[in-house]
């Protein structure tokens, strides 16, 4: 990457009481390459209890939420602290905890000031936690979430990314986020399912225009036309993906909020949860 247009700040957040070692992975090696600092945000929520006229909480009770708080917060800190010290970058553990936010709000603030947020998928989270964290990020920071998948690591040199492309603002700002990362590639494919042609569709050339676009950027791009031959969207993509030996994915990240609830498309879904190798998401 170059040092001029690569990711300064790289944001790797722990809320939900596991660190994942491979994001870290990704973070430094990526911030080794460009000149980068690393933080690691342990993010640790202790909702107060709210009283109202019919109850009260004992005191007693507010001192036992801070203690569990501070205690699972070292215990994380402690892991990031070891995740860091195994690479050369400037970094930092940032300990985060909040009365009145929950863990993945307080990560989606941070998230404000970091270039990249990298979320590590690990071994005991609850699905639904996992879901509800990247959507929190993917929809609330307005920043681009690189998700890495248990033991999925960092290819240097990338040889290969695949990008899922279909002419939505998702899809672009995904692409345009993810150009530091492509422009170190030796070959981008853009992939596109079953495109469809028409004035706010593809056009008569589906993937043309983008390629060309991306050209000018002085990547080496193929265009190539999946047929979902009774697959998914998500699930064609992976499988050319992984047939192409595709080091990273890059994809539009479709949502909406509900009330609180974070809610995302078929396609986010299928490659957060499916793909093996890191996929850089951006809404």
């Amino acid at each position: 990457m170059s040092r001029q247009t690569a990711f300064k700040d790289l944001l790797v957040p722990v809320v939900l009481g596991e660190v994942s070692a491979e994001a870290f992975d990704v973070a430094c090696t990526l911030a080794a390459d460009s000149g980068g600092h690393v933080t690691g945000l342990v993010s640790v929520s202790v909702v107060t209890p709210m009283v109202d006229a019919m109850n009260y909480f004992p005191a007693a009770v507010y001192e036992s939420l801070g203690t569990a708080a501070r205690e699972a917060s070292q215990r994380l800190r402690t892991g990031v602290d070891a995740c860091l010290a195994k690479y050369a970058v400037s970094s930092e553990c940032r300990v985060a905890e909040s009365i009145w936010l929950t863990a993945p709000e307080v990560a989606v603030l941070h998230a404000h000031y970091a270039d990249l947020a990298v979320f590590g998928r690990t071994a005991n989270a609850a699905a639904e936690a996992e879901r509800s964290v990247f959507s929190s990020l993917l929809l609330g920071s307005g920043r681009p979430v690189l998700v890495v998948p248990q033991h999925a690591h960092w290819a240097a040199p990338l040889r290969k990314a695949v990008v899922a492309w279909r002419p939505s603002p998702e899809s672009s700002r995904a692409l345009h986020d993810a150009l530091p990362l492509l422009r170190a590639a030796d070959s981008v494919d853009v992939v596109i399912v079953d495109p469809k042609v028409g004035e706010t569709a593809h056009g008569e050339l589906p993937g043309v225009d983008i390629a060309e676009h991306l050209s000018h950027h002085g990547l080496a791009v193929s265009v190539v036309s999946l047929p979902r031959e009774g697959l998914s969207t998500g699930e064609a993509i992976l499988r050319y993906a992984q047939q192409a030996g595709a080091q990273l994915i890059v994809s539009g990240g479709y949502g909406h909020s509900r009330v609180r609830q974070q809610i995302f498309g078929g396609v986010t879904r299928e490659l957060f949860e499916h793909a093996s190798v890191p996929v850089l998401f951006s809404h």
